[in-house]
């Protein structure tokens, strides 16, 4: 079983900085670490190894390391909350690391916009631009709790985030 968190016996993602190891002539870099089992008969939660899959695409963790009292993403993406049921990855995740997005439409002007849940993979998502600097924006984009993946979610409707692109 795990030995602890951020332990060598702990699902993680991680590189071979140190040292040289190839397979079939190619370098063995990143790679994730996954369990079965945490302890005896207990099976590792799918959102875990969901979670440290993201991370080999390039994804970031999205929780806090030290004061873990701030939690900006919550349960709404992957990369910040695992559960036994995978919730999806935000909009922006999919579409900065997965590439599960081919374009994100700007609303520049008032009006009337329809979106559709997340899972259903067309008019899924907006960007703002912020108003106030030219580095962040705001990503809405609507959840469902009904969809299979997002049923550990505490409700279904629309959430907007504010990303930092600096």
């Amino acid at each position: 079983g795990p030995d602890g968190w951020n332990e060598l016996l702990w699902p993680h993602r991680w590189a071979l900085y140190s040292y040289e190891v190839k397979i079939n002539e190619l370098r063995v870099w990143d790679y994730t670490f996954q369990l079965q089992y945490t302890y005896e008969t207990n099976r590792v939660r799918l959102g875990t190894i969901a979670h440290e899959m993201f991370h080999i695409v390039g994804a970031p963790d999205l929780y806090r390391y030290e004061n873990d009292a701030i939690n900006p993403a919550g349960i709404w993406d992957l990369m910040a909350s695992t559960t036994n049921i995978p919730q999806q990855m935000t909009a922006y995740m999919k579409y900065v690391y997965g590439g599960w997005i081919d374009d994100i439409p700007i609303i520049i002007k008032s009006g009337t916009y329809s979106i559709n849940p997340l899972q259903e993979g067309e008019n899924i998502t907006f960007k703002i631009p912020s108003s106030e600097t030219h580095s962040e924006f705001y990503m809405v984009e609507f959840r469902d709790k009904t969809y299979q993946y997002d049923t550990s979610l505490p409700g279904s409707g629309i959430i907007v985030y504010r990303i930092n692109n600096y």
